[in-house]
């Protein structure tokens, strides 16, 4: 019965976390990847851009437009004038959305981002010196 008590004792105190320090309350990390950004605008909801989360690569903190493309597949058009984009949380996230008043991606369409790898941080590994991400923009 002693060694039972022992054993409770310490599976507890390896689990309970160290006095004075208190566990985060974190969610946890969202993948690598593009998802897109839907926002209400006007009383209407659509996807009005899109966010790009990097794994083990950080963007750097100012993305020149020589250095991005943005395209909406439909037409082929590049939409660089119409969107802004800015990077967040530690170089980890690249937030890019159409500036207001200048519409959305509408139905049936597909959001094509190209980022040469000079944008990132440190050195990335590509073939043809950029990466690239694509997206529906339906609302899913």
């Amino acid at each position: 019965m002693m060694k039972l008590i022992s054993l409770l004792f310490c599976l507890a105190a390896a689990f309970a976390p160290a006095s004075g320090k208190s566990r985060p309350n974190r969610l946890p990390p969202m993948p690598a990847g593009i998802n897109q950004l839907v926002e209400k605008r006007g009383g209407r909801v659509s996807c009005w851009g899109v966010v790009i989360r990097l794994g083990n690569s950080r963007f750097s903190d100012v993305i020149r437009p020589e250095q991005i493309l943005i395209r909406e597949a439909k037409h082929g058009h590049d939409l660089r004038n119409v969107m802004s984009w800015r990077v967040g949380q530690n170089g980890k996230r690249l937030v890019i959305r159409f500036k207001p008043g200048m519409g959305d991606f509408g139905s049936g369409n597909r959001v094509e981002v190209l980022i040469d790898r000079s944008a990132l941080s440190g050195g990335v590994e590509s073939q043809n010196g950029r990466l690239e991400w694509s997206i529906e923009t339906d609302v899913l």
